[in-house]
């Protein structure tokens, strides 16, 4: 059995549903279980129209659209209205309870957004069954699917692996599962936030003790850099759980971290598709324990403010550190320590929070100074202390560029660089040049 999830990029239109069923079928030997994400957009749309506060009426008007878009690919697929039918009622009672008035709490808004992939499902299923392929659509939640009440952001009960289980084993032909819903033990729907679907596809896998799961997206897999950024980026054919993980922290967007845990418990690898390109073999993500020590890709974050701390004040280095992070948890703003020396810290904060209240409360007994508009540029790679030369290596690539700050390394599969935003892209060049190159 494989785990086959395509994301909103692949299910975009009726000509991109029509080549995900053709996939699906040229694995049916596999015994494929499809999860799928919501048409392309139609969530942001979703959010967008319970979120609007235009004059009375608006949300179902736009709600509308939205219907029509769904409609117009059924069309185009020659498949009936019937599909989704009670879904479109169900999205318009809703639309017309907020023009009268009711209240957007998390939990209405888990419902709305629910529908996007309630929707999908039920073309796809349709799809295959039009090429002769047996499926049934399944909304994850009737399937076992069971949550914590999290809404915006929920997380699976431990029973629904053993409920998964016995409700897959009952289902003839294609299981085609709705990525990133589920509903908690009071029969409430919610969502699992960003990335939800690859969550759940990594659940099923892990129930089911899929043979490898797969993620199906716009590119040829993990790619050596951001292939925007570097156009001769190159593909990565393996990558450990680790370095994957790694990649996610530092500033990648291949996968969901939390979407891969599942499977890295259960050992299942994980392998990257392309959609467009199905006959690449993409990258597979594994325990890979025989891996050398080598450079996997080059990641970046922008968009960071590094606050250096200076202790003025008599206090342990523990006390210290332990007071400055308190501030910010006590705050809700996640920061990550770049050094930490001779009572000196430094450390990252995103741009997008605000930490002047902070920064004045440490002015009180330490210097504090901001750089801002600064990005984190980083190799990430499998036991890269054991590479002779590394952080020279690292330095001297980057030797036109002005280095701010090296942070002190947290793994074995990570070295960076902090330099100004303005030199980020010709950073990440630069090194891949040196590791890759051109």
């Amino acid at each position: 059995m494989i785990i086959m999830k395509f994301g909103g990029s692949s299910v975009g239109d009726s000509s991109r549903i029509a080549k995900v069923a053709q996939i699906v079928k040229s694995r049916y030997l596999d015994s494929p279980v499809v999860v799928l994400s919501a048409l392309h957009g139609v969530t942001d749309n979703l959010i967008n129209t319970a979120k609007s506060s235009e004059e009375s009426g608006s949300r179902v008007l736009r709600a509308e659209e939205i219907i029509k878009r769904h409609h117009t690919v059924l069309g185009e697929l020659g498949l009936s209205n019937e599909l989704i039918a009670e879904e479109v009622s169900q999205l318009r009672k809703e639309m017309q309870e907020l023009d009268s008035g009711k209240q957007l709490t998390l939990q209405v808004l888990d419902k709305i957004m629910s529908f996007g992939e309630r929707m999908s499902v039920r073309i796809m299923a349709g799809c295959l069954s039009s090429i002769g392929m047996e499926a049934k659509a399944c909304d994850s939640f009737d399937i076992g699917l069971i949550t914590d009440s999290n809404f915006g952001y929920a997380d699976i009960l431990p029973e629904s692996y053993n409920n998964i289980r016995e409700s897959i084993a009952n289902i003839n032909g294609i299981p085609v599962v709705t990525g990133f819903i589920g509903k908690n033990k009071e029969g409430e729907i919610t969502t699992m936030g960003r990335g939800g679907s690859d969550y759940t596809t990594s659940i099923l896998g892990a129930a089911l003790g899929a043979k490898e799961i797969q993620i199906w997206t716009n590119t040829d897999g993990v790619m050596t850099a951001d292939p925007k950024v570097v156009s001769t980026a190159k593909n990565i054919r393996r990558l450990s759980y680790a370095e994957e993980f790694e990649l996610e922290a530092l500033g990648a967007n291949t996968l969901n971290p939390r979407g891969i845990k599942p499977a890295m418990d259960k050992n299942i690898p994980v392998r990257i598709l392309n959609t467009f390109n199905p006959e690449h073999k993409g990258t597979l993500i594994s325990n890979c324990s025989r891996l050398k020590s080598r450079v996997a890709s080059i990641t970046y974050k922008n968009d960071i403010n590094v606050l250096s701390i200076s202790a003025q004040k008599t206090a342990s280095e523990g006390e210290f550190i332990e007071r400055v992070l308190g501030l910010f948890a006590k705050n809700n703003i996640p920061v990550n320590i770049l050094s930490i020396e001779n009572g000196n810290l430094a450390l990252t904060v995103d741009e997008k929070y605000d930490v002047s209240a902070i920064v004045k409360e440490l002015g009180k007994s330490a210097k504090v100074t901001m750089k801002r508009n600064m990005a984190q540029v980083s190799l990430v790679g499998n036991k890269l202390g054991m590479m002779p030369g590394i952080s020279e290596t690292l330095s001297e690539s980057l030797n036109r560029i002005r280095v701010e700050m090296i942070p002190q390394p947290t793994s074995e599969i990570n070295r960076s660089v902090m330099v100004k935003e303005a030199h980020m892209v010709k950073a990440v060049r630069m090194l891949h040049n040196t590791f890759f190159g051109k």
